[in-house]
């Protein structure tokens, strides 16, 4: 964790295991090894003034940050490719991805919700879904990005 996710006060949950001696923890190595990265580009991110884009933005909000490292910490990065990471006007943040004709992006809004759209090229026209992400373990949406 960064020390900018500490100082906004986000702790990651610890799953809870059947037995009531342990918890469930996991490690920085059973992630994407692109996680350090990007934990790095949401903590320069994090830094930019309001008007950041010169239309009166908002700067990167805490929820959105939040969102963002509980994605980190609960999707299964270890099989995604690196996302492209923005800021969003309005302070949110992006994270893109684009694998053969399929394209997914992520929305960590600065209210704390998740957005996804998810495109499929090819054909005559593109074919898209969008909507609200109750789980970032939600696997449909990831086992259909990398194509399994």
């Amino acid at each position: 964790m960064t020390a900018y996710a500490a100082s906004i006060g986000f702790k990651p949950k610890i799953k809870k295991s059947t037995s009531s001696k342990w918890s469930v923890i996991r490690p920085l190595e059973e992630t994407g090894s692109w996680v350090p990265e990007v934990l790095e580009k949401i903590e320069h991110l994090a830094q930019l003034p309001p008007d950041w884009d010169s239309y009166g933005s908002a700067r990167l909000q805490p929820a959105a940050i939040k969102g963002a490292c509980r994605f980190l910490l609960e999707a299964p990065s270890n099989i995604l490719p690196i996302p492209h990471v923005t800021l969003v006007p309005g302070g949110g943040l992006g994270f893109h991805w684009q694998v053969e004709n399929r394209d997914l992006e992520l929305e960590f809004k600065p209210t704390g919700t998740v957005e996804y759209l998810k495109t499929t090229m090819g054909g005559e026209r593109p074919v898209s879904d969008e909507g609200v992400i109750p789980s970032l373990a939600d696997t449909p949406i990831w086992n259909w990005l990398v194509g399994t």
